[in-house]
């Protein structure tokens, strides 16, 4: 008797059986091409993140630019202020001189040194009670100067934009240095004396200068600072 060949597996037999179906080649070109596709659009989300990254990174310099420009149009819309914490209890001992004054309100405006009399470039401000107080700064700003001069006393002088700058003169004592920046309404020290006025016990004079040319405090009080430079 002949051998019966050997028969094959059920599962050969539907490898056979698959293969030899018309639609099983482009069953597999099919696949092939969707699997290289979605490695294509994987490849392509891989490569584009650091261009997120990098957008991400202009959106937080553009923000920060944006909080600057607000900063610097609050400090241009501040207003000049007494440089004393308690304003309600402040008053102007003595005036600044104007030229265009009658002549009591000249004479009260002068100050006198060693005989000889000169034109009060600021205002002194004292309290009502003669204490000491802590003197602010009128502005926001960057203090250039401090020093302690023989006849003026401890001088304090903040620039601010535009050829502004205050000068605070008379100080008993000085909290700050050359180079720091200070908001309106920091500390800068307390009131004192000096020898252009030894009759106030405790006072702080007071300067707002365009340009080195003095402006009287009085007018520029509750200015806007963008006004002073016009």
């Amino acid at each position: 008797m002949k051998e019966e060949g050997k028969k094959q597996s059920p599962f050969k037999q539907k490898v056979v059986t698959f293969k030899n179906k018309q639609w099983f080649y482009p069953a597999i070109y099919v696949s092939g091409a969707a699997i290289i596709l979605i490695g294509a659009m994987l490849f392509q989300l891989v490569t584009k993140e650091p261009e997120i990254s990098q957008n991400s990174g202009q959106e937080q310099t553009r923000t920060e630019q944006q909080g600057e420009k607000v900063k610097e149009v609050a400090v241009e819309d501040q207003f000049v202020r007494l440089p004393v914490a308690d304003q309600e209890k402040a008053v102007i001992a003595k005036k600044f001189y104007e030229a265009s004054a009658d002549e009591a309100a000249r004479q009260a405006a002068l100050v006198s040194y060693q005989n000889q009399y000169m034109p009060n470039t600021g205002i002194d401000v004292a309290m009502e009670d003669d204490s000491t107080f802590d003197v602010i700064a009128s502005l926001s700003g960057t203090v250039i100067s401090t020093i302690k001069d023989p006849v003026l006393g401890n001088c304090v002088t903040v620039e601010h934009k535009d050829g502004i700058t205050t000068m605070y003169q008379a100080l008993g004592s000085i909290v700050v240095e050359p180079g720091t920046p200070v908001v309106q309404g920091q500390l800068l020290g307390t009131s004192g004396t000096n020898l252009l006025n030894p009759d106030l016990k405790s006072y702080v004079h007071f300067e707002v200068r365009k340009d080195e040319v003095a402006i009287n405090p009085e007018t520029a009080l509750e200015v806007a600072i963008s006004d002073l430079v016009k």
